[in-house]
């Protein structure tokens, strides 16, 4: 078998206290080893486990002593609170901008960013109204492409779905949102007017080899 580094080890020890672990929930010993058997098929004898809480805390990752009545250690949460994840929950699932297919994957990453145990109990009331989600499933990676647009100063095109009018040669701005949408904030070559489109309405974007000009003083939305 491949010998297993020390900061594999290490980082995979980390990686099971801030799963299966919180205030509420120790590891014990033999537990911590069951995880670690299963995923690197080995386990790790006490004074190594006190060796990496001690580096966890010069880390600054607080780790609890041995708790005698739960007969094991935990990392003390440092993320979020119940309520916190809940309201992160129903701001996405009210989020018109989202997709309902996106909603879905967000709220199962949310539902995660706690102990493992946390977050089969966290659940959102709000229900999905799916008449009031965006259908564009493209909206991040469009985001995406216009964030690396602006970052290295490049003309955009894309194909607006609102009107179908083709509008080339965009000179990107920066992004905003707005009433729970994202707009693209930008202007026309030889153009005052600075226009604003609704990111989920964009299709088809493409950088261009082109770099933007600067320019646009009055607001025109599309």
């Amino acid at each position: 078998m491949e010998k297993v580094s020390n900061n594999v080890k290490f980082c995979t020890f980390v990686n099971i206290l801030r799963t299966y672990s919180n205030e509420d929930v120790s590891l014990s010993t033999k537990e911590i080893n069951h995880h670690m058997k299963e995923r690197l098929g080995l386990t790790l004898d006490r004074r190594t486990i006190y060796s990496y809480i001690k580096d966890m805390r010069h880390m600054g990752l607080e780790v609890s002593d041995y708790n005698k009545e739960k007969e094991g250690y935990y990392l003390v949460d440092s993320y979020f609170k119940e309520y916190e994840l809940k309201l992160l929950m129903d701001s996405v699932k009210s989020s018109k901008f989202i997709t309902k297919k996106k909603t879905e994957e967000l709220l199962e990453k949310i539902s995660k960013l706690n102990c493992i145990y946390r977050g089969r109990i966290v659940k959102s009331d709000v229900l999905i109204e799916e008449n009031s989600k965006s259908t564009n499933d493209k909206i991040y990676d469009h985001m995406e492409i216009i964030r690396n647009a602006i970052d290295i100063n490049k003309k955009i095109t894309f194909n607006y779905s609102d009107n179908q009018v083709d509008t080339s040669k965009i000179n990107p701005i920066y992004m905003i949102n707005d009433n729970d949408y994202y707009y693209l904030v930008g202007h026309k070559d030889n153009i005052d007017d600075i226009f604003y489109y609704r990111i989920d309405n964009m299709t088809d974007i493409k950088i261009l080899e082109e770099y933007a000009e600067t320019g646009g003083s009055n607001g025109t939305e599309h």
